[in-house]
Protein backbone atom coordinates (compact mmCIF):
# COMPACT_ATOMS: atom_id res chain seq x y z
CA UNK A 1 0.00 0.00 0.00
CA UNK A 2 2.84 2.39 0.83
CA UNK A 3 4.38 1.90 -2.61
CA UNK A 4 1.10 2.76 -4.32
CA UNK A 5 0.81 5.95 -2.29
CA UNK A 6 4.41 6.86 -3.07
CA UNK A 7 3.82 6.23 -6.79
CA UNK A 8 0.69 8.38 -6.74
CA UNK A 9 2.57 11.20 -5.01
CA UNK A 10 5.45 10.99 -7.47
CA UNK A 11 3.01 11.11 -10.39
CA UNK A 12 1.37 14.16 -8.82
CA UNK A 13 4.71 15.95 -8.38
CA UNK A 14 5.85 15.09 -11.91
CA UNK A 15 2.49 16.32 -13.17
CA UNK A 16 2.91 19.59 -11.31
CA UNK A 17 6.40 19.99 -12.79
CA UNK A 18 5.35 19.18 -16.38
CA UNK A 19 1.67 20.11 -16.49
CA UNK A 20 0.86 16.52 -17.55
CA UNK A 21 -1.41 14.28 -15.52
CA UNK A 22 -0.63 10.59 -15.03
CA UNK A 23 -2.32 7.84 -13.05
CA UNK A 24 1.07 6.43 -12.08
CA UNK A 25 4.72 6.34 -13.11
CA UNK A 26 5.13 2.74 -14.15
CA UNK A 27 8.52 1.64 -15.46
CA UNK A 28 7.50 0.91 -19.08
CA UNK A 29 8.69 3.33 -21.75
CA UNK A 30 8.39 3.11 -25.54
CA UNK A 31 10.83 5.21 -27.54
CA UNK A 32 13.76 4.68 -29.88
CA UNK A 33 16.83 3.50 -27.97
CA UNK A 34 19.07 6.32 -29.20
CA UNK A 35 16.49 8.92 -28.16
CA UNK A 36 16.27 7.44 -24.68
CA UNK A 37 20.06 7.36 -24.36
CA UNK A 38 20.22 11.00 -25.47
CA UNK A 39 18.15 11.97 -22.41
CA UNK A 40 21.18 11.02 -20.28
CA UNK A 41 19.09 9.66 -17.42
CA UNK A 42 21.38 9.31 -14.38
CA UNK A 43 19.21 7.34 -11.95
CA UNK A 44 19.46 3.60 -12.68
CA UNK A 45 17.30 2.60 -9.73
CA UNK A 46 13.78 3.43 -8.57
CA UNK A 47 13.85 7.10 -9.61
CA UNK A 48 14.36 6.58 -13.33
CA UNK A 49 10.64 6.65 -14.31
CA UNK A 50 10.22 10.18 -12.91
CA UNK A 51 13.58 11.37 -14.23
CA UNK A 52 12.83 9.97 -17.68
CA UNK A 53 9.44 11.69 -17.75
CA UNK A 54 10.83 15.09 -16.73
CA UNK A 55 13.83 14.91 -19.07
CA UNK A 56 11.62 13.84 -21.99
CA UNK A 57 9.23 16.71 -21.26
CA UNK A 58 12.13 19.18 -21.10
CA UNK A 59 13.43 17.81 -24.42
CA UNK A 60 10.07 18.55 -26.06
CA UNK A 61 8.94 14.96 -26.47
CA UNK A 62 5.27 14.14 -27.05
CA UNK A 63 4.29 12.14 -23.96
CA UNK A 64 1.18 10.01 -23.50
CA UNK A 65 -0.01 7.55 -20.90
CA UNK A 66 -1.55 4.42 -22.37
CA UNK A 67 -3.70 2.23 -20.15
CA UNK A 68 -3.06 -1.51 -20.21
CA UNK A 69 -5.52 -4.15 -19.05
CA UNK A 70 -3.98 -6.77 -16.76
CA UNK A 71 -4.98 -9.13 -13.97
Amino acid sequence: MALRLANRELARRAGRRTGLMFADLGPMRAAPRESLLALQVKDRRSGYPAETLVRAFDAGWRIAEVGVDHL
